[in-house]
């Protein structure tokens, strides 16, 4: 910083920078034997610091409103820094709040809004700002909140605006069952995939029936779950070539649907992440995806037909998927790939897999999770239980792993897993009293 005086003179005193950060993160703490992951933890927990002051933030500097979509990944960042409900309470209470948003009950196209909730808090549904795709993160972040949290008034209270919002897409299903002409700007993600969101779009009906889904455990309505495996065999039927899921398909002149032809590596992981298909019933595509994308997938040439993923969402897709499968050394491998050099550039984490835009984004601190859940082994916690779920990560090219664990807003667990003389790695757990470490 400088100080200019451009006339007389001036003497400056007490220079000092008054940091705005959240100080929820100061109990976490993770180091392992390769002290790249202990830099890429503490370059999460950095990001995560900057955009969580009071709620959750995309960027300090560009997007200081409460943005959704994002922070469904923002949120599971935070259930690892912090264990405290309390910035994901005041971040969702704000969009399942009982007063109704202030906007036209009607966009351009005269369709009806008055079901819909903003992409971001506070903020119009008009424009840009409305995202019908980030409503449907909304039902799947709110979905795991009350999971990890048990907070049922929370559920209670929010049950009539979400079910709600999947009202408000009940209306763009067509014939099929599928989503049809969603209004708005329809994100799927910075890449290729963002091109191909019309007529009819397969990630954003994937997403869909996970919400339906998300919704029928949370309030014990079959019925959704019936809607929401239906619209996923749909999916299956129009979509799957045989080989990849194609992104969308366009209504022609004569009323059919024709599928585009384009396929995005996103698509691919959308179908899997949404449960719209699982590895039982699409072995080769799951063991193509684990095995023959990744970081360098397009350098060396690897399926050139299928356009490649950004960071948000495709590639914290991809890692999910990864985890699913146990695939603890190839998390090991990939977040230092996609991560290291953010952390060594800025010290923060980043909203593009290069420097393009912000490099302080929230959504990135969901490396922590990748850290915590699948390299140290924390595979949950279990507050209403007081349980910590371990698994224990196998072939993992480590010696060691040390961390302290926030559980509550009020306890830590200190965990560490370190590699005996015959290479077998060994727990090392001290719990809060009435806590216990479940091995699975």
């Amino acid at each position: 910083q400088r100080v200019a005086v451009l006339e007389g003179t001036a003497e400056v005193r007490g220079v000092f920078v008054r940091t705005y950060l959240s100080p929820l993160t100061a109990r976490a703490r993770f180091r392992a034997s390769d002290p790249a992951l202990g830099r890429i933890f503490d370059a999460a927990a950095e990001s995560y610091r900057a955009n969580a002051v009071d709620g959750f933030t995309d960027c300090p500097i560009r997007e200081r409103a409460y943005w959704t979509g994002d922070t469904f990944f923002t949120a599971r960042a935070s259930r690892y820094l912090t264990g405290d409900a309390s910035p994901e309470a005041l971040f969702l209470g704000n969009f399942f709040r009982p007063e109704p948003f202030d906007w036209s009950r009607y966009d351009s196209r005269g369709v009806d809004m008055s079901l819909a909730i903003p992409a971001l808090y506070p903020g119009g549904i008009t424009g840009s700002n409305f995202i019908p795709n980030y409503m449907l993160w909304t039902v799947l972040q709110a979905a795991e909140y009350v999971r990890e949290f048990g907070d049922r008034d929370f559920a209670l209270r929010a049950k009539e605006r979400l079910l709600g919002i999947l009202e408000f897409f009940r209306r763009f299903r067509n014939s099929d069952g599928l989503l049809e002409k969603l209004p708005g700007w329809v994100f799927i993600e910075w890449s290729k995939a963002n091109e191909l969101v019309q007529d009819v779009n397969y990630p954003s009906s994937m997403m869909y029936a996970a919400a339906l889904a998300a919704a029928a455990d949370l309030y014990a309505m079959p019925e959704l779950a019936a809607e929401a495996a239906a619209v996923r065999r749909e999916i299956v039927r129009q979509s799957w070539n045989g080989r990849w899921f194609c992104d969308n398909a366009v209504r022609q002149a004569d009323g059919t649907l024709k599928l585009s032809g384009e396929c995005t590596e996103t698509c691919q992981y959308c179908a899997f992440f949404f449960g719209t298909v699982t590895p039982e019933s699409h072995p080769e595509l799951w063991n193509r995806l684990l095995d023959e994308f990744g970081p360098d997938r397009v350098k060396a040439g690897r399926h050139p037909e299928i356009w490649p993923c950004n960071f948000i969402f495709g590639t914290c897709q991809r890692l999910e998927l990864l985890s699913r499968a146990g695939r603890a050394r190839q998390i090991v491998e990939e977040t230092r790939n996609r991560f290291l050099p953010m952390a060594e550039r800025t010290g923060t984490l980043w909203e593009h897999l290069d420097e393009r835009a912000s490099c302080c984004h929230g959504f990135c601190a969901v490396a922590a999770e990748y850290l915590m859940r699948d390299v140290l082994g924390v595979r949950a916690i279990d507050r209403l239980s007081q349980k910590v779920k371990l698994r224990l990560p196998a072939d993992m090219p480590l010696d060691w792993v040390e961390a302290t664990v926030p559980l509550t807003s009020a306890s830590v667990a200190e965990i560490a897993w370190r590699k005996g003389p015959d290479g077998v790695p060994k727990y090392e757990i001290k719990l809060p009293e009435g806590w216990k470490g479940v091995l699975q």
